[in-house]
């Protein structure tokens, strides 16, 4: 099970980083295209990398609990 968990988690953080690039293209385009910043996809990368950075904690957690 708890090989499942660690599957479950990378596949968070798979989905998480494409999403964050998703995002960071598009912040970008509109800054090239409107040149401003999109406050509301920042927003959304902000939340983002809070997710990212909790599934990443949880890796490490999970992945030590694996070895003992």
């Amino acid at each position: 099970m708890k090989n499942t968990n660690i599957k479950s988690i990378k596949r968070a953080l798979t989905i998480s980083t494409a999403a964050m690039i998703i995002g960071i293209i598009g912040i970008l385009l509109e800054f090239i295209i409107d040149k401003k910043w999109d406050s509301a996809g920042c927003s959304i990368l902000a939340c983002n990398a809070v997710i990212y950075c909790w599934y990443h904690d949880a890796l490490k957690k999970a992945s030590e609990n694996n070895i003992e």
